[in-house]
């Protein structure tokens, strides 16, 4: 659904970061409503429109790109495990294995006179 502009408030980059609520402490940066607008993740992207050289959002739309990366992460369950079935994960290292790259790691930097 296109952004319609008399019944709509817009938003710029800066003010739909600042209208969405801080995580661990952490606001949201321009830049990162900037990217999920042209770039988007997962495939969902942020709509948006642009006023001269400017980008622009709305709540609504920012409730919808939400939605829509919810739905893609419950999508993304393992119904039987519950863990994501994105990029298959490499087997943990042994405690062995893990010591020899400890060991060639400080003897790196042993090397390397740190």
């Amino acid at each position: 659904m296109a952004i319609d502009l008399e019944k709509e408030a817009v938003l710029g980059m800066a003010d739909a970061a600042k209208a969405l609520p801080a995580v661990n402490g952490h606001r949201v940066a321009p830049s990162s409503i900037w990217r999920r607008a042209r770039e988007g993740v997962q495939g969902v992207y942020l709509e948006h429109s642009q006023l001269g050289g400017r980008l622009v959002t709305t709540m609504r739309c920012l409730n919808e790109f939400a939605a829509a990366l919810a739905v893609k992460g419950i999508q993304n369950l393992s119904p039987a495990k519950g863990i994501r079935t994105g990029r298959p994960r490499g087997r943990p290292r042994s405690d062995a294995r893990r010591g020899q790259e400890v060991a060639a790691a400080r003897r790196r930097l042993s090397e390397a006179g740190v």
